[in-house]
């Protein structure tokens, strides 16, 4: 009820800027109309211009993913707003619920539905797409409207960005209200922090852990390593284990753990820390973002990143920047373990431990790693018959991880 409440209130303030909007147009003089134009079929040529009506179309790509016959996408809502001197003004919106991109007809439509509405010509269209722009403009010409492309004012375009983040706050809360979860997953990728917003994280981290990745994936190590190896940092003698995890033949990755005993018998309220590849629509929207912005390494479409840390209450949580650069060093030394020993053609695999030494270079400099492959023993064989799973989240991927000490 308090989202639906919420919503509400939203609504209506939308429709108390747009009715002050349109008495603002109507208070101010108009030239005259002939009798030829008073119908209801008026010529938007002969409608007057509004010095102070500069309207500006933002497209922005909505949190949410739908699916056609070309695989998932986000679509984009077109918002039309009236610069206002500095101070926009919210217009109208559209959704967009198609993968293609918009055209200038739609646009077009937008626009020609306002200048209907509120009864008036502004004084320009201000489209920031390039393509858009070149596509809609003979249109406006022809309606006696110039285009523009001008790059909004720095607090122009934090007022436009508050004004839409409040929208999908209010969108969020309605769905987070679904009485039957419908949206959880929606809600649990807008609400996720992407990995660059936890503390001591920086994109040189990110950068270095998805090359490293990337790398491991490209490789196919999750074909020839099917169990855990215990990694010796020798610069700190810190010793750790890397798991497999998998969810799946399309998503898998590695777990962390302190040691075989966490691994093997964990505690009551244990957590879980792993990071899985999977698909762009099971990460955080926050991260999708971020690999868009910064152009990190994607080895596949189901290559994605998802570090996440699993707690008892069955919440989740990022890793953190230390836990980030162990997965960086356990990828790159786990590939290189696998490619000097279990992928060679003359490797004979035997019950004893084999160990082998081996340089990650990270992004802050080369690691010396020792990685053993344990030995064989009956109890660990029975043990990794079966990996624990950790909580369902809600998303489409079902996540399944070994626990470890807090």
């Amino acid at each position: 009820p308090h989202a639906h409440q919420h919503q509400h209130q939203h609504h209506q303030h939308q429709n108390q800027q747009q009715q002050d909007y349109q008495q603002q147009q109507q208070q101010q003089e108009a030239p005259p109309v002939s009798e030829e134009t008073e119908s209801r079929s008026v010529a938007i040529t002969d409608l007057p211009v509004r010095e102070a009506a500069e309207w500006h179309v933002e497209l922005y790509k909505d949190r949410v993913w739908l699916a056609d016959d070309a695989g998932v996408f986000r679509p984009q809502t077109a918002y039309l707003f009236d610069l206002n001197g500095g101070s926009p003004v919210y217009l109208s919106y559209v959704a967009h619920h198609v993968s293609s991109p918009w055209t200038a007809k739609e646009i077009v439509d937008i626009v020609v539905e306002n200048i209907s509405k509120y009864a008036l010509r502004p004084k320009s269209i201000n489209i920031q797409e390039p393509q858009l722009f070149a596509s809609v403009q003979p249109a406006c010409a022809q309606m006696g409207i110039p285009c523009t492309k001008t790059k909004l004012q720095a607090d122009m375009k934090k007022a436009i960005a508050n004004y839409i983040a409040e929208e999908e706050a209010t969108q969020e809360e309605a769905m987070a209200a679904d009485p039957e979860g419908r949206f959880a997953s929606v809600v649990w990728k807008r609400r996720q922090v992407g990995m660059l917003k936890v503390s001591g994280v920086s994109p040189p981290l990110i950068q270095g852990l998805m090359k490293q990745a990337a790398a491991y994936w490209q490789a196919d190590i999750f074909r020839h390593f099917q169990k855990h190896v215990i990694l010796q940092n020798l610069s700190t003698n810190e010793t750790s284990v890397a798991s497999v995890v998998s969810a799946g033949p399309d998503s898998h990755g590695l777990a962390y753990f302190e040691s075989e005993q966490t691994m093997w018998s964990p505690a009551p309220d244990a957590k879980s820390i792993s990071y899985l590849f999977t698909d762009i629509s099971n990460i955080p929207f926050d991260d999708v973002e971020d690999i868009e912005t910064y152009s990190w390494d994607i080895p596949s479409p189901h290559g994605y990143p998802l570090p996440l840390v699993y707690l008892p209450d069955r919440t989740t949580i990022r890793p953190s920047a230390q836990q980030l650069a162990w997965f960086e060093i356990a990828f790159g030394a786990v590939q290189q373990f696998c490619q000097a020993t279990l992928m060679r053609p003359d490797f004979v695999a035997t019950n004893q431990k084999v160990s082998r030494q081996v340089q990650v270079v990270t992004h802050c400099g080369p690691a010396q790693v020792l990685v053993t492959l344990p030995a064989s023993e009956e109890a660990a064989a029975a043990a990794a018959a079966e990996t624990p799973a950790v909580p369902a989240l809600a998303s489409p991927v079902a996540h399944t991880a070994a626990p470890v000490a807090p």
